[in-house]
């Protein structure tokens, strides 16, 4: 991981180019997140995928992958293999997810935001 000094802002780290990196905003400042490997991510799909169909069978809420950040309550934003959020954090969308599993860094993909209509 590589910190790269400034104090970052939200906007400042939702306007960065999709390079291929990943990136995580710890303590305002930017840090570059490495890949995981194979092992990794491979727990980390079947984590997703058992997480979404569970949400789904029972209608208790969503799951997120890595491409996914969130700004957790110290105001940090972070990237979590998997996420969830319950129905009830899904009403308050923009939260901290319910639950989450991190590991190793994940693999750089494009950030998702939180400006969709979401329907369960």
């Amino acid at each position: 991981m590589v910190s790269i000094q400034k104090e970052w802002t939200d906007k400042d780290f939702m306007n960065l180019p999709e390079d291929g990196q990943s990136y995580e905003l710890v303590n305002g400042e930017l840090v570059v997140m490495g890949t995981a490997g194979a092992r990794h991510g491979y727990y980390a799909a079947l984590m997703t995928f058992f997480l979404a169909a569970h949400c789904r069978a029972h209608r208790t809420g969503i799951v997120f992958d890595a491409d996914t950040s969130f700004k957790m309550a110290s105001s940090n934003l972070r990237s979590p293999a998997c996420a969830v959020f319950s129905r009830a954090r899904l009403k308050a969308l923009g939260g901290i997810p319910s639950g989450y599993i991190s590991g190793a860094p994940p693999s750089p993909k494009r950030r998702k935001r939180f400006d969709h209509n979401w329907s369960l």
